[in-house]
């Protein structure tokens, strides 16, 4: 037996029960009650990774023994239920699953490495609790699973324990959701989110039911979330009640964000409306939230809304902040998808009103109403640029929360909704399709699951677009603001080299971050604003250099030349 798959579990240990073994329920039969005997003793966090062994290992023993019996049974006609749901030939046996250890160390770089960018499950939630709600356990393992290096496990992740997955959240659908089921739900969107087939369908469901299960929840305000907490039934172990709090807190702001991500991916409206968040605090910072040991009492920070920020203009923390408070990188994501949202829909809503009236004969004449809601837009964006400012010292995560501000207002005056097209088009699909192969090799571009750039004569409307939007006063607003978001972001990776990695992680081939779909779509309006100028005969090189900045310097992977030039095409015909 490969190593990866071999137990070496103790025998005959019948009384070792319970509490992890029916949490990992991606070991059991779906539907099935059967599940080891509950011990009377009880188990403490720290022996939870012992425990699990010998509980895994007598789960184990009796699957291995039901698939005995039901070899030796010779008269089991193969229509007829089985004697034992164990036994049923359609379920999984133990080798289906990574071995215990293998589990506890997925479970264990989940929280530690925070494969999805943002990390809404604790510790004493997961690792440090000794009975584990079996969905969170199970969503976890199948996400780090498809995100490990282990070809094996990246294999079942794909093949049975996504799969299986999906099955019992389809079934607790049909129940009243709970957290746990919601941040199975986002582990379940995210673990297959790079792959076409499961983009187009398994994820729109996902965060169809995840966006409807906050709402039902009236967990998207500090006040819903208090009275949810007092009144639930949790499994998390001893975690104190403020850690459950903020816990809910990140994961409302998590279905927030993938809401804004898919909504604009898609073209189309979100789920939750723009101000669903409004009365929602900010996540507490990082420091606090990843003490292995918090404190019973939550540590003050003082909280921040939107409301707080866009009513006041900013200036909330302005005489309450001292000259040592430094940013909190927990803010970085929360902000800048929110000013991403308010660019995206805007612009999304012009072209569901026809986005061409705002381009005859090449000339930009918005309405009134039009103009009131850019202001709008722009105003609520400059009140969060000044709250980041009123942190009078100013930290890496700061800067990049304002050169993702600034990407936002960029956008907010760029060519409508072609910059995302652009970025999944020309840097995202690649990485998509290099290890993924669809049933239908029929797609545009596709030749044996190899994704090739369709040639830039399919896109010449758009060339067209591109066109007469550099003739627009907001041609030369959106370089303004792209510029100096790129500014910013090189600032801030002079500050702390990793941000350079975070904000190029996707198009690296890792799992990326909701920021850098911001920058990196900006970065493509730089590269159009560059195509144009050589057309015009205009030097470039500072526009490229630009783009290069907001993609975080990564020449490998952001071909500036290759870009400009496929533009460019577009625009020549």
């Amino acid at each position: 037996m490969d190593s990866l798959w071999d137990f070496s579990p103790p025998r005959g240990d019948p009384s070792a029960s319970g509490t992890w073994a029916s949490s990992i329920e991606f070991l059991q039969p779906l539907g099935s009650s059967t599940s080891p005997p509950q011990s009377s003793t009880a188990v403490t966090s720290k022996k939870a990774p012992r425990r699990a062994k010998k509980r895994l290992a007598w789960l184990q023993q009796v699957l291995e023994d039901a698939s005995l019996e039901k070899a030796d049974d010779g008269e089991l006609s193969g229509d007829s239920p089985p004697l034992d749901p164990l036994s049923d030939h359609r379920r999984l046996t133990i080798t289906d699953a990574p071995p215990v250890d293998q589990c506890i160390t997925l479970m264990t770089k989940y929280i530690s490495t925070r494969p999805t960018g943002h990390s809404f499950v604790h510790q004493l939630v997961l690792l440090d609790n000794p009975k584990p709600h079996p969905i969170l356990v199970h969503s976890v393992v199948a996400l780090t699973s498809s995100l490990s290096s282990n070809s094996h496990l990246k294999n079942l992740s794909s093949a049975n324990l996504q799969p299986r997955l999906r099955n019992s959240l389809r079934e607790s659908s049909f129940e009243w959701p709970t957290v746990e089921f919601v941040i199975g739900l986002m582990h379940g969107l995210m673990a297959p989110f790079g792959s076409w087939k499961s983009q187009q369908g398994d994820a729109m469901m996902y965060r169809s039911l995840a966006c409807s299960s906050v709402k039902l929840l009236g967990i998207t305000s500090d006040d819903g979330i208090e009275n949810f907490i007092r009144a639930s039934k949790s499994s998390a172990g001893r975690a104190p009640a403020w850690i459950l709090r903020e816990q809910t807190r990140r994961l409302t702001w998590s279905v927030y964000v993938i809401d804004t991500l898919m909504s604009s991916g898609i073209v189309d409206r979100p789920h939750l409306t723009d101000d669903a968040v409004w009365g929602l605090s900010l996540p507490c910072s990082e420091s606090v939230w990843e003490s292995r040991n918090p404190p019973l009492d939550e540590p003050y920070e003082h909280k921040v809304t939107l409301a707080n920020i866009v009513e006041t203009g900013g200036r909330i923390l302005l005489n309450r902040i001292g000259e040592t408070t430094q940013f909190s990188s927990s803010h970085v994501e929360p902000l800048v998808m929110y000013a991403y949202r308010l660019a995206t829909q805007f612009l999304i809503s012009l072209q569901r009103d026809d986005l061409s009236r705002l381009y005859p004969n090449g000339h930009f004449t918005p309405e009134k109403a039009v103009l009131h809601r850019l202001n709008a837009v722009e105003s609520q964006i400059a009140a969060m640029d000044t709250y980041v400012l009123s942190y009078r010292t100013q930290s890496p995560h700061s800067l990049l929360t304002r050169a993702g501000l600034r990407a936002a207002r960029a956008m907010l005056y760029g060519p409508g909704t072609h910059l995302e097209i652009l970025f999944n088009m020309l840097i995202m699909a690649p990485k998509w399709f290099a290890t993924f192969k669809p049933d239908d090799m029929t797609t545009v571009g596709m030749n044996h699951g190899v994704f090739q750039v369709p040639p830039p004569a399919m896109f010449l409307l758009e060339g067209k677009v591109f066109e007469s939007w550099a003739t627009t006063p907001s041609f030369v607003t959106a370089i303004e603001h792209a510029s100096t978001a790129a500014v910013f972001l090189s600032e801030a990776i002079q500050l702390d080299a990793r941000i350079a990695l975070q904000v190029s992680a996707g198009a690296r081939g890792e799992y990326g971050t909701a920021v850098e779909r911001v920058l990196w779509c900006t970065s493509i309006l730089l590269v159009i604003a560059a195509a144009v100028s050589r057309l015009l005969g205009i030097p470039s090189a500072g526009l490229e250099a630009s783009a290069l900045a907001l993609a975080g310097g990564m020449k490998e992977v952001f071909e500036v030349e290759m870009l400009v030039n496929w533009v460019l095409a577009t625009m020549q015909g």
